[in-house]
């Protein structure tokens, strides 16, 4: 297997500009999902966990993971979602995918 190379960028401007794409889509595609009662939700591709968080926030009874390739995009999420949500009443977490070698 190839190595996989993430497409978007991880400077400052490209992050602003994904995270205005999230604040622009993210409800439209939150209502086309119609989560009504669902006990878990798993995002693959979180970016920085935008979705994820929305989600949580929304849908509070529910477990929601986010899966992230990007380590430094994990890290902008961990870090933002830890100052959003505080640690003990983290409810979303985003974890890092290691592809098998």
């Amino acid at each position: 297997m190839r190595h996989a190379t993430y497409i978007h960028g991880t400077d400052s401007a490209e992050q602003a500009q994904l995270t205005l794409l999230n604040r622009l889509t993210n409800q439209a595609f939150i209502d086309f999902l119609s989560l009504g009662d669902v006990s878990s939700i798993l995002e693959i591709g979180s970016g920085l966990g935008l979705l994820a968080e929305q989600i949580a926030t929304l849908v509070p009874q529910s477990a929601v993971w986010g899966l992230e390739y990007s380590l430094d995009q994990l890290n902008v999420a961990r870090d933002r979602l830890q100052e959003q949500l505080g640690g003990d009443g983290l409810m979303t977490s985003v974890g890092y995918s290691e592809r098998n070698r």
